[in-house]
């Protein structure tokens, strides 16, 4: 069993990594939320319609109702007898409306018509609607300029009939469907206040690192201020993984596994920034594998984030156990590139295979390149870039320029990353890669 960063020959491929992850699963319990907090979540339910949409006859137009054979039989000028607005049940007027009240009447006279609101539940007997810019009133008397403009308005004009854009028992909404705004709207129409979703891994990150002070300390000259633990929590929420716990570990054996045992116990997904690679003080891998976690992988043939760890506690709760490089660069490419996919996967109930292939908010986008890359290694190589979207839709990507996998100054001057494949070491103008943005509000 590997315990330290491997050499090059023992190395794995990013393609390696995803196929290790596809096969990992994560169990967690579906909960009950309130709608106006489900944007963003995957559903643990099939929606079904509970009546037609629109349940009946609509109003789509301010005017007045009227039956069509009137109109065909030449008559243009109508007498109202009432008038209808959203809301408002026919019955008030006496009259019937089929899809609720039992009929109460039934109107036999000619000429006979309604002012109606839009919206509003259209009677019975009324198949037609004129809006008002197109006719002429006087008090409650209305009129047609000219006889010809009848044959503009046959049966079903300027209404929404009722089950056209549903029918009743319906599936609206499949298990599996990420909620969005609309979701939202055909939820609320169907009565479901608190929708079953896909339940949210818990996840822990542990930063580790001696050098590390809070954000709000004052470090001395050989010290930083802790940033990998905050921007890996930000990325997590920004892809709405919000059940995030943290903590800081020195690099000291028992205090560290104490830390990794707890978080072990309590955690789905734990994720280790710092602490394995291949430095006297790198404690992480040692002490996973005294606590019973399983190495999957410890090295990768990708710049930056060469060192990243994959391992699993079966045993216990955690279920995909993340090591990820100290660098702040490195740290955050490996959380987007990897972890993220991986998560989304689970919140969206999906299973590995060709069923995780759709795309997801979290799905890289094809872009051009701009300028030309060359990066000499032969590995995979994730340059951050600044993207451009063009007038004609073309998305193109200027590479970012830094000072290594621990500048991130650079990197907050990018809207993600790109993946170039190994073996190439040339790039040119108008060369189509995928790009890994960051949280969704990154994307142009």
């Amino acid at each position: 069993m590997k315990t330290k960063y491997s050499p090059d020959h023992e190395l794995i491929s990013t393609r390696e990594v995803e196929i290790i992850l596809e096969k990992l699963t994560i169990k967690t319990e579906n909960e009950i939320i309130p709608l106006q907090n489900s944007a963003g979540r995957f559903l643990a339910q099939d929606v079904s319609a509970d009546r037609d949409q629109p349940p009946f006859n609509r109003a789509a137009m301010d005017g007045i109702a009227v039956r069509s054979e009137d109109l065909t039989a030449g008559i243009s000028r109508f007498t109202s007898i009432g008038t209808l607005a959203a809301g408002q049940g026919p019955a008030e007027l006496g009259l019937s409306l089929s899809c609720g009240t039992a009929s109460l009447r039934v109107i036999k006279k000619p000429g006979e018509c309604v002012e109606i609101m839009t919206g509003a539940a259209v009677p019975d007997d009324f198949d037609s609607i004129i809006p008002y810019e197109v006719i002429n009133r006087q008090e409650s008397q209305f009129s047609l300029p000219d006889k010809a403009e009848a044959v503009k308005f046959p049966c079903g004009k300027n209404i929404h009939i009722q089950g056209s854009d549903y029918k009743k028992g319906k599936c609206l909404l499949p298990a599996g469907t990420r909620i969005n705004t609309p979701s939202i709207a055909l939820l609320a129409a169907v009565g479901i206040a608190e929708p079953w979703v896909y339940g949210e891994p818990r996840i822990s990150i542990i930063s580790t690192g001696n050098e590390l002070v809070p954000v709000d300390d004052t470090p001395q000259a050989h010290q930083i201020r802790q940033s990998n633990i905050h921007v890996l929590r930000a990325e997590l929420s920004a892809w709405g993984f919000t059940r995030v716990q943290t903590l800081h570990s020195r690099d000291d054996e028992q205090e560290l596994t104490s830390a990794i045992r707890n978080s072990l116990r309590q955690s789905d997904v734990l994720i280790l920034s710092g602490g394995i690679s291949k430095g006297v003080y790198d404690l992480v891998p040692e002490i996973l594998q005294k606590e019973g976690v399983r190495c999957l992988a410890h090295g990768v043939t990708q710049r930056p984030g060469k060192p990243l760890y994959l391992g699993t506690a079966c045993s216990k709760n955690a279920g995909l156990v993340v090591g990820l490089p100290g660098n702040p660069v490195s740290s955050l490419i490996n959380l987007r590139r990897y972890v993220v996919p991986f998560l989304g996967t689970i919140i969206a109930g999906k299973q590995s295979g060709s069923e995780i292939r759709e795309v997801m908010p979290w799905t890289p986008i094809p872009v051009k390149l701009s300028e030309e890359i060359r990066f000499k290694a032969r590995m995979t190589y994730f340059p951050a870039v600044y993207l451009r979207r063009h007038n004609d839709g073309v998305i193109t990507a200027a590479a970012v320029n830094g000072n290594g996998s621990g500048d991130f100054y650079s990197i907050s001057r990018s809207h993600g990353f790109l993946e170039l494949p190994a073996g190439q070491d040339h790039f040119e103008p108008g060369y189509t890669a995928p790009c890994f943005c960051w949280g969704p509000g990154s994307v142009i």
